[in-house]
């Protein structure tokens, strides 16, 4: 090689390298050491500055004495820009760098401009975000060749077709509707309406009516109108509706002050009847103050006159007495008789506790004197004999046995019929025929208290030698005021 091209060569080599020795000092932005005053210092970036936060440059003395130190590089800022969000009608300030939003949706409506068309079609877009907004095609509904909504005036109008001109004179006539309260004007020949549902009301004529239902027709399309069955709620024999004056005027029934009779007692209730209509009910016993006897307290009801809310005496507090009634359960009573208003009966009283009641006759030695109270009591005479034999006729008796329970009858008896003192129904021999007879009565034939002497022979009211449920609904009927066949 010529020393004059290896000069050549040397000096190209020579020049690269201080051209390279350039660059790196360019980059890593050599400078002399401070510290050293002879090195050069290069600096590298060791944390990038972003767009909040600033970064770090560490200098170093590479050549001779390795002393470092730290540049702060700023922060680079926000590069913003407008982008159009998913829904098309909003957009956002975004960020390029790191992402980061200032306004994350913002209508685009007040940035739209004016509108863009062409032949077809209109949009608008916004200022900012270049997002398109109102876009649609055109539409011209007037017919006028202008879009009605971005007035494009391209638009072709439509020419529209005459109506051909009548090809029959219209005969018009009116025809009810299917609702019956309305009409129409139709032509029979095209089915052409000028009124397609006019009110008959207007039009109804008076009232046609016979002597069942009422009804009106409509003087045009002769439909009828609010027909319908006479009503008569005043009972003035006329229609409340049309005032037909056909109408049969019905007779109330007569009202009346119920008449009872009380015809039954059990278990604290009792029935009673009305003697006029024959109307019946159950109630309660009601009324009466508490009383007693030796054996148990109770009240007399107002209404039937038999005891209710019956009870054993009970002393719990040890003082001698009911603790219901007041009754003296230890007292050593001391009777004495009086006459009561009952000829079958006298009243008994203890001289000590001064409890009293009514007691029948006792006359065991048979002179007609009360054994206890000592007035007269009534006898039953021997019956005059029916039979023609020369034999003796048997006195009567009566049994009080036997045959017991609601429909198998009381005691048997030997009729008597013709006792001077027999008193149909009379079961208490009282003289008088009332509740107190028909308790009784059916006290014997359910077995809870048996019916003797005149009581048992009067309680027999058909006098067919049984007592039995037949004598007690003939003496329920004779209390309620219904005609029998006998005589009372």
């Amino acid at each position: 090689m010529k020393k004059k091209e290896y000069l050549i060569l040397l000096g190209l080599l020579a020049f690269v390298v201080i051209i390279i020795m350039w660059r790196i000092s360019f980059v890593y932005g050599a400078e002399i050491c401070p510290q050293c005053e002879e090195g050069q210092v290069f600096g590298q970036v060791t944390k990038a500055a972003t767009c909040t936060e600033t970064g770090i440059k560490t200098w170093t003395c590479s050549e001779r004495c390795g002393y470092t130190y730290e540049e702060e590089i700023p922060a680079t800022g926000h590069t913003w820009k407008y982008e159009t969000n998913a829904d098309g009608g909003t957009h956002k300030h975004i960020c390029t760098v790191c992402g980061e939003t200032d306004i994350a949706s913002e209508s685009c409506e007040n940035f739209y401009g004016e509108w863009i068309k062409d032949a077809y079609v209109h949009y608008k877009t916004c200022s900012r975000c270049g997002g398109f907004g109102h876009s649609g095609e055109h539409k011209d509904t007037n017919n006028d060749g202008k879009c009605d909504i971005c007035s494009y005036s391209g638009m072709p109008v439509v020419t529209p077709t005459p109506t051909p001109a009548p090809t029959h004179t219209h005969s018009w006539k009116y025809e009810t509707n299917t609702d019956g309260g309305t009409h129409k004007h139709i032509c029979t020949g095209c089915g052409e309406t000028d009124i397609a549902s006019e009110s008959c009301e207007n039009f109804y004529g008076e009232w046609i009516k016979d002597a069942y239902v009422h009804y009106k027709t409509c003087s045009r399309c002769g439909g009828f109108g609010h027909s319908g069955e006479h009503k008569d709620t005043n009972n003035d024999g006329k229609c409340d509706i049309c005032s037909y004056s056909g109408m049969s005027v019905e007779t109330p029934a007569p009202t009346h002050t119920h008449d009872w009779a009380y015809v039954d007692s059990q278990s604290g209730t009792h029935e009673k009847i009305c003697r006029i209509c024959q109307e019946s009910s159950t109630e309660n016993c009601y009324g009466g103050t508490i009383q007693f006897d030796t054996e148990e307290h109770f009240k007399i009801c107002e209404g039937c006159g038999e005891r209710y809310e019956e009870g054993e005496h009970k002393d719990t507090n040890g003082d001698g007495n009911c603790d219901v009634c007041g009754y003296i359960m230890n007292c050593a009573h001391t009777w004495i008789y009086g006459k009561s208003n009952n000829p079958s009966a006298h009243i008994k009283v203890c001289q000590n506790c001064n409890i009293y009641f009514m007691e029948p006759h006792e006359d065991k030695n048979n002179d007609a004197k009360c054994d206890k109270c000592g007035e007269t009591v009534q006898t039953n005479p021997t019956p005059t004999p029916t039979s023609t034999s020369t034999s003796t006729s048997p006195t009567p008796t009566k049994t009080s046995g036997g045959g017991g329970g609601g429909g198998g009858g009381g005691g048997v008896i030997t009729p008597l019929p013709t006792a001077n003192n027999y008193k149909r129904g009379d079961a208490n021999v009282s003289g008088s025929v009332t509740i107190t007879d028909l308790i009784l009565i059916k006290k014997h034939l359910v077995d809870a208290k048996k019916l003797e002497g005149q009581g048992l022979n009067n309680a027999d009211v058909n006098q067919n030698g049984n007592v039995d449920i037949t004598d007690l609904l003939l003496c329920k009927q004779y209390l309620v005021g219904i005609s029998t066949s006998y005589t009372w």
